[in-house]
């Protein structure tokens, strides 16, 4: 594996691009070519454009570098982890503590509530609300 040096250029670009709403995967391909830095990102329609002729494609670079350059320069941000339903997950020690509280006992007291299903949990958690 070959090791892949950003120039001060290619890294402002990089930068620019991601904020604009280029995908990591996007900024990954578009860096595999030789004249990265002619490409133009159109936010509008998520796509570069620009783009050279394929015999200009220089070494591949993996998406995981992008992301670690942009992590190192501080603003890439991690994917958030959503339910099916689009939501923010809930662990099933929260619902136990907000049962708790609803109670009016202490979480402890409820510790072997943490083997039972979690859709169970949701459900005592809002009747008791």
């Amino acid at each position: 594996m070959a090791i892949i040096k950003y120039t001060p250029e290619v890294t402002a670009r990089l930068i620019s691009d991601y904020r604009a709403g280029a995908s990591t995967e996007q900024i990954a391909k578009c860096c595999s070519l030789v004249c990265y830095l002619d490409t133009v990102y159109d936010a509008k329609q998520e796509i570069y454009t620009n783009l050279p002729e394929p015999l200009e494609y220089g070494p591949e670079v993996p998406e995981r570098s992008v992301v670690a350059k942009l992590a190192n320069a501080g603003v890439y941000k991690k994917k958030v982890y959503t339910t099916k339903a689009g939501t923010a997950p809930i662990r099933k020690d929260e619902y136990i503590s907000r049962i708790a509280d609803l109670l009016d006992v202490n979480a402890e007291m409820l510790e072997s509530l943490a083997k039972v299903n979690k859709n169970v949990l949701a459900l005592l958690a809002s009747r008791l609300e």
